[in-house]
C-alpha cells in the first residue's frame, strides 16, 4: 500500500537539495544534464528484471522515481511545467487510451486494443511536431530496439510486414559473407531482424546476456 507521506518525504529531500543550504551537485543539474542519468538508470532496472534481482530492483525503480520527481521539481523551478501538470498529464493519457476499460466499449482482444491505443496516440499527436513513424520513435533507443519499436508501430497502423522465413535468412547471410560487401550486410541485417521481431526473439536480451558470456570467458 503506497503511503502518501513517503512521496511528500521525497519532495522535501529534492527541495531541500536544490535549496540554498542544499548540495552543489544537485542545484547545478538542469533537465538536459540528467539525461545521461535517466537512461543510465533505465537500464539498470532492465538489468535488475533480467537477473531477477528483486532487491537490487527494489532500490533501481526508487532511483528511476527519484529523478522522474527531480525532474519534474527542475521544470518547476525554471517555470517550464509543474509537477501537476506532469501527473495530471499521465492520468488523462491513461484514461484516454484505455476506453475499453475506462467507457462504454468492451473490447478484449488485445491487437484490437494495441490498434486503438494507435490510433488514439496518432490522433493526440497530429497537430505536434511529430508527422512519421520515424518521428514518432525515440531517436536514442539502442538501434535494435528502436527497429522494433518501429516494426511494432508499423503493424499497429496496419502496415504490411512482408513474412521473413529461414531460408530468406541463410540467402541473404550467404550473400553477405560472400560479397562483404556493406550493402549486403544492411539487407541481411533488415531480414534477420525482422525475422527475429516475427518469431519473437528477444536480440537485445541475447545480445546482452552474450555480452556477460564473453566477459567470463
Amino acid at each position: 500500500m503506497l503511503k502518501m507521506e513517503e512521496l511528500s518525504k521525497l519532495f522535501n529531500i529534492i527541495a531541500t537539495l536544490r535549496g540554498e543550504n542544499g548540495c552543489s551537485w544537485d542545484k547545478a543539474q538542469t533537465i538536459e544534464t540528467l539525461t545521461d542519468a535517466l537512461l543510465e538508470e533505465v537500464y539498470e532496472v532492465v538489468e535488475a528484471i533480467e537477473e531477477k534481482d528483486l532487491e537490487s530492483l527494489k532500490e533501481e525503480l526508487g532511483d528511476l522515481i527519484f529523478l522522474s520527481f527531480f525532474l519534474s521539481y527542475i521544470g518547476e523551478q525554471e517555470k517550464r511545467f509543474t509537477l501537476t501538470e506532469v501527473l495530471s498529464g499521465v492520468n488523462e493519457k491513461l484514461i484516454r487510451r484505455h476506453p475499453h476499460v475506462f467507457s462504454n466499449s468492451e473490447e478484449k482482444d488485445i491487437s484490437n486494443i494495441l490498434r486503438n491505443w494507435e490510433k488514439i496516440k496518432s490522433l493526440e499527436k497530429k497537430n505536434k511536431r511529430r508527422k512519421s513513424i520515424d518521428d514518432e520513435v525515440p531517436k536514442r533507443l539502442p538501434e535494435i530496439q528502436r527497429f522494433f519499436k518501429i516494426l511494432d508501430k508499423l503493424s499497429r497502423k496496419g502496415e504490411e510486414i512482408p513474412k521473413i522465413d529461414k531460408i530468406s535468412v541463410s540467402k541473404s547471410l550467404e550473400d553477405a559473407l560472400l560479397s562483404l560487401n556493406e550493402e549486403k550486410f544492411v539487407n541481411f541485417l533488415k531480414i534477420f531482424i525482422i525475422f527475429a521481431y516475427q518469431n519473437k526473439i528477444n536480440l537485445p536480451f541475447i545480445i546482452r546476456k552474450s555480452q556477460k558470456i564473453l566477459l567470463r570467458d
